[in-house]
C-alpha cells in the first residue's frame, strides 16, 4: 500500500496498518512522505509513522569512531524544511527484523550503512536477540533533546515513550580512550538529568529529556568492556565503569529507580575495588536481570576477607542473575545464601566449581537445600563447569519451584548421575546433562 492510499483514511485504520508494517517498510513511508511536499494529510501520516518507530524497542549505543566518514551519508544532508527524518535503515538482507536505525545524517534512506555500524547491529542481535525499531548512537540522542528549534521528527521523538530504552556501550579492542569517554558523558548527562529531577516544583515540560527518562516504560543499560588477558593491565576500564555506575546508583538519580535490566560484562571488577563494587547493587531497587559475566568474580573464602562476594548486596527484586564465566570454585551455600530470595534464574556456567552442595558422606561440607535458601528458584545452570564431579542429589529435596537443572558438559561419575537422576524424576525437576 502506497502513502497516498493511506492519506485520507480513517485515523484507527492507519494506525492499525502502521502498527503491522516492519521498521524498514515504516522508514521507507517517512522518506516518500518526505519527498512529497508539505501538507497538512501528509505531515500526520508522517507523525504516525514516527510514533510507530518511536514507540518500540529503542537501542542507544556509544560511538563507533569515525562512523560520519565512513558512510555514504553525510551530516549536511539535514534539511531545514524540518521534512527529513532522523532515521536510516539497514539494508540487509540476512536480517529479517527489518529494523529501523538511526544514523547521524538526520535523513531517511535505505543506503548502505558503514562497516562499524553493520557490526554493531551483529553485535546487538546475537547479544540480544529480537527486533529492535530505533538505533542511534548517544551523541544523537542527547542532541535530539537540546536543539531549541527542533524539527518535526525531534518534536515527535521527544513526545513518544518507547516501550523499551536500551543504552548500550561496546568497547572494541585497544579502544580504551573512546570507550571511557562514552562512559564518562554518559554519566555526566544523566547525572546533569537528576539533578534537575530533585529541584522542587521543577517544570518538566520545558526539560524534555528528564520528562522523557522519566516516564520511559523501561530501562536498560549495557557496558562490555571487552577484556582481554593478552592486553597490558590496566585500571582505566574498571576505574571507567565504575565511575559511571557510582553516578547512575546515586541517591539522587533519576534512573536508579527506573533501571530494571543490568549488563556489566568483561570488565574486571573482580580484580578492582571489591568492596565499592558490591555497595552498588543493591541501590537498584527495581533491578529484575543482572548479568556480571566474565568478570573475574571469585568465591568468597573464609582466609580473604576481601573477596568481593563476601561482601555483595544484591537488589532486593532480582529475578535474573547471571555469573556465567567467573572463577567461583567453593563456598557455594554461602554464596547462594546472600542472593535475594525472589531469584528465580541463576547462571553459573564457566566457572570453576568442583562440587555443588557438599558431599554426602563429608560431615565437615555445609549441606543446604536450594528450597529453602532459594524458594522461588526455577532454574538452575551449572553446565561447562570442567572441575564439577558432584552435584550432591539432597539439595533437591522439596525443591518447590526449581524445575529445570543443567549439569552438561560436566564430569559427573555414573554413580552420582545416577543418584542426580532418580532424586530429579521424583521431584519432577528437568536435569539436562
Amino acid at each position: 500500500m502506497g502513502k497516498f492510499e493511506l492519506v485520507g483514511l480513517p485515523e484507527e485504520v492507519v494506525l492499525l496498518i502502521l502498527g503491522r508494517l516492519s521498521p524498514n517498510d515504516t522508514l521507507k513511508l517517512i522518506s516518500a512522505l518526505g519527498h512529497s511536499g508539505r501538507s497538512r494529510s501528509c505531515d500526520t501520516l508522517k507523525i504516525y509513522a514516527l510514533q510507530r518507530l518511536y514507540c518500540g524497542r529503542t537501542i542507544v549505543y556509544s560511538s563507533t569512531g569515525n562512523v560520519e566518514g565512513r558512510t555514504n551519508n553525510s551530516n549536511s544532508s539535514r534539511d531545514n524544511s524540518n521534512s527529513n527524518s532522523r532515521s536510516d535503515s539497514y539494508n540487509n538482507s540476512n536480517n529479517d527484523n527489518n529494523s529501523g536505525y538511526v544514523g547521524s545524517s538526520g535523513r531517511c534512506s535505505t543506503c548502505e550503512t558503514s562497516t562499524l555500524q553493520h557490526e554493531y547491529k551483529n553485535e546487538i542481535e546475537g547479544n540480544h536477540p529480537g527486533p529492535y525499531d530505533t538505533l542511534l548512537e548517544f551523541s544523537n540522542f542527547r542532541e535530539s533533546f537540546v536543539d531549541s528549534e527542533p524539527g518535526l521528527n525531534d518534536i515527535v521523538f521527544r513526545k513518544t515513550r518507547p516501550q523499551s530504552l536500551e543504552f548500550h556501550f561496546h568497547r572494541y579492542t585497544n579502544d580504551y580512550i573512546r570507550f571511557v569517554n562514552d562512559l564518562r558523558s554518559f554519566g555526566d548527562f544523566m547525572n546533569s538529568v537528576s539533578d534537575s529531577y530533585n529541584i522542587k516544583n521543577y517544570d518538566f515540560k520545558k526539560d524534555t529529556i528528564t520528562e522523557y527518562l522519566r516516564t520511559v516504560h523501561r530501562l536498560e543499560v549495557y557496558i562490555d568492556g571487552n577484556s582481554d588477558d593478552t592486553e597490558l593491565p590496566s585500571t582505566a576500564l574498571p576505574v571507567a565503569v565504575l565511575w559511571t555506575m557510582v553516578k547512575l546508583s546515586a541517591s539522587n538519580s533519576l534512573l536508579r529507580e527506573r533501571i530494571q535490566c543490568l549488563s556489566i560484562c568483561s570488565t574486571n571488577l573482580g580484580d578492582h575495588f571489591q568492596i565499592q563494587w558490591s555497595q552498588l547493587f543493591d541501590r537498584f531497587e527495581n533491578l529484575h536481570t543482572l548479568n556480571l559475566s566474565q568478570n573475574k568474580i571469585r568465591s568468597i573464602t573464609k582466609q580473604d576477607n576481601q573477596s568481593w562476594l563476601a561482601h555483595v548486596k544484591w537488589p532486593p527484586r532480582l529475578r535474573y542473575l547471571n555469573l556465567d564465566d567467573n572463577m567461583i570454585r567453593e563456598y557455594i551455600s554461602e554464596l547462594l545464601a546472600t542472593f535475594p530470595k525472589s531469584l528465580e534464574v541463576l547462571s553459573m556456567k564457566f566457572n570453576l566449581l568442583d562440587n555443588f552442595g557438599g558431599h554426602s558422606n563429608d560431615s565437615t561440607s555445609l549441606k543446604f537445600k536450594l528450597s529453602e535458601i532459594l524458594p522461588n528458584l526455577k532454574s538452575l545452570d551449572l553446565s561447562c563447569n570442567r572441575f564439577l564431579a558432584f552435584v550432591n542429589p539432597e539439595i533437591l529435596n522439596a525443591t518447590g519451584s526449581l524445575h529445570t537443572l543443567d549439569v552438561s558438559d560436566c564430569y559427573i561419575d555414573n554413580h552420582s548421575m545416577t543418584d542426580l537422576k532418580r532424586v530429579a524424576k521424583r521431584e519432577r525437576i528437568e536435569l539436562r546433562h
